[in-house]
């Protein structure tokens, strides 16, 4: 699978209009990533690796706490 990439314009003003129209057009030469690429626009790897949202409750002496405080 490969990854995601999402893209920027680094140190220039754009709009997602512009980076739409860019694709749009470099999407139908079967070279996207080259044509992005040379109308100024970087690559950037999606994290793959879900964002932890809750963080894990340390329970005094080095255990982890679960509902109702419980020592697990």
């Amino acid at each position: 699978m490969a990854a995601e990439l999402e893209w920027m314009k680094v140190g220039q003003p754009y709009t997602a209009a512009e980076f739409r129209r860019d694709y749009s057009a470099c999407d139908k030469t079967g070279k996207l990533e080259e044509c992005l690429r040379n109308r100024g626009w970087v690559s950037v790897t999606v994290p793959s690796a879900p964002k932890q949202t809750t963080p894990d409750i340390r329970a005094p002496g080095g255990g982890t706490l679960g509902s109702g405080g419980r020592r697990y």
